[in-house]
This record gives C-alpha cells, sequence and structure tokens, in this order.
C-alpha cells in the first residue's frame, strides 16, 4: 500500500493495513543527537474534581456590578 489517499481513511481501513504495507520514508529515524536533546515529560497529576452549581450562578458572575 503506497502513495497518498485522496480522503482519510476510517478506522476500520487503517486495521486493515498490514504492518509491511506501511510507509515509514517520511519519518525521520531517531539518532543520538534526538535522544541527547529529549526531555523527560511527566503526566499531569492533578485530580479531576466535580462540583454542581445553581443554573444561575454562572449567569450571575457574569452580571454587571
Amino acid at each position: 500500500m503506497s502513495g497518498r489517499y485522496d480522503s482519510p481513511l476510517a478506522p476500520e481501513q487503517i486495521a486493515a493495513v498490514r504492518d509491511e504495507d506501511i510507509d515509514f520514508s517520511d519519518i525521520p529515524e531517531l539518532d543520538e543527537d534526538f535522544w541527547r536533546r529529549a526531555e523527560l515529560v511527566e503526566a499531569d497529576r492533578t485530580d479531576r474534581t466535580i462540583i454542581r452549581v445553581k443554573r444561575s450562578a454562572p449567569a450571575d458572575s457574569k452580571a454587571p456590578g
């Protein structure tokens, strides 16, 4: 499977592509310079908090005065 596509592939079309048919020629290899400059980025460890507010609360905070 080579060449460009006229439109994006659907998930089931992507799943049907064999590994041997994927063209990686436009992706540069990761050389020593890449790994020397690479930085570890930790995932954001914040907790999700959900609060319930009255429907009028957001409108009240936008009101002038």
